[in-house]
């Protein structure tokens, strides 16, 4: 088995996408098959590209699928390694350059092909403080939603988090639904607390940051720092309304 993992960022880069890729590369790799990764090159530069035994193919890309912002780099040179590989299976994380640049080319890559899905929020529109208020941005992403559905069936399976399709998280779900797609499968990305070594381990977090057992702890996986006004004041109404429902003067928050 020969599989190739296309990824926009991968070790040592550490963020949701690398981990999940290089989760999947680990698990190939400990069944004996074959693994190369396509992603961009990392600054500083890698000091090799052997990862573990997978071999890491780089390229220099960058831009977005934004009118404004267009892709730009070696794309000519992934579109040529796309189509002359011998892989089994391909297995694309996320939305990105990496799947975007593919697209024109699923009828002619012979391999089997795998989207891995981190969240597809098209329709939510995140409004900016000048004219016109992130509305073009929105209206573009919602035309790349809608030109999914000339391609999504090309995909041989699409790996979503959730078992339930919406219009916000998940839409490439509700979208794959609309197409009929026979092959969706869904791996939750949740915690399961129920785990022996997971519980023992939330102990232990509450007690380095001296939180007492019985109090009430949100751990927020994002940056404040760079949220929108909405999303902060949004953020911040949740808070108050917790201490209010739990009588609590204080809440422990840790963020990055």
């Amino acid at each position: 088995m020969k599989i190739l993992v296309t990824t926009p960022t991968f070790p040592p880069n550490m963020d949701g996408v690398s981990e999940a890729a290089s989760a999947a590369v680990k698990a190939f790799l400990d069944e004996g098959w074959k693994v190369d990764v396509a992603t961009e090159p990392t600054f500083p530069s890698r000091n090799t590209l052997n990862w573990n035994g997978a071999k890491i193919y780089e390229f220099k890309i960058s831009g977005s699928s934004y009118f404004r912002y267009p892709y730009k780099g070696a794309i000519g040179q992934y579109s040529d390694f796309l189509r002359s590989g011998d892989w089994n299976v391909i297995l694309f994380q996320s939305y990105a350059w990496p799947l975007y640049l593919a697209v024109p080319y699923l009828d002619v890559i012979p391999s089997k092909k795998i989207l891995v899905s981190h969240g597809f929020s098209a329709l939510f529109w995140t409004p900016s403080a000048c004219f016109p208020f992130g509305l073009v941005l929105f209206a573009c992403s919602f035309i790349q939603s809608l030109l999914m559905l000339s391609w999504l069936k090309k995909i041989d399976r699409l790996v979503v988090l959730s078992a339930h399709p919406d219009l916000r998280a998940f839409y490439d779900h509700w979208l794959a639904n609309i197409v009929n797609h026979p092959g969706v499968r869904t791996i939750p990305n949740g915690v399961e607390l129920s785990y022996s070594n997971v519980s023992p381990r939330l102990g232990r977090f509450r007690q380095s940051i001296g939180v007492p057992p019985k109090s009430m702890l949100f751990l927020c996986v994002a940056s404040t720092a760079k949220m929108s006004i909405w999303k902060s004041f949004s953020f911040h109404k949740m808070i108050l309304y917790y201490k209010e429902v739990y009588n609590q003067k204080t809440i422990p928050l840790t963020t990055d």
